[in-house]
């Protein structure tokens, strides 16, 4: 079984960057990540491996899903403008 699990494994293209690669990973973890409430990280590696698509990429894109995607988007938002406020100054800002 382990011989069988690092033959799948093993397999160059499952780890290379390349951008049909990347793409074919991006698309099946977000596409399991909001369709499968359950189990997501195992089937989309399953279909990751079977497709040889990037595993690294596509586990990782599949955290993306609706419950996770606004505190993402709203942490980082407020991250970019306080970095932003520093950084420039602005002429409606006031100094002092």
């Amino acid at each position: 079984m382990a011989a069988l699990a690092g033959a799948l494994l093993g397999h160059p293209r499952l780890w290379h960057w390349s951008r049909c690669s990347v793409a074919l990973g991006t698309a099946l973890g977000v596409f399991f990540g909001l369709l499968i409430p359950l189990a997501q990280i195992p089937v989309t590696a399953a279909v990751t491996v079977a497709l040889r698509a990037n595993l690294p990429v596509a586990v990782a894109s599949t955290l993306i899903s609706p419950v996770t995607f606004a505190p993402i988007h709203y942490s980082g938002r407020g991250k970019g403008r306080r970095s932003w406020a520093d950084a420039l100054p602005l002429p409606w800002k006031a100094h002092g």
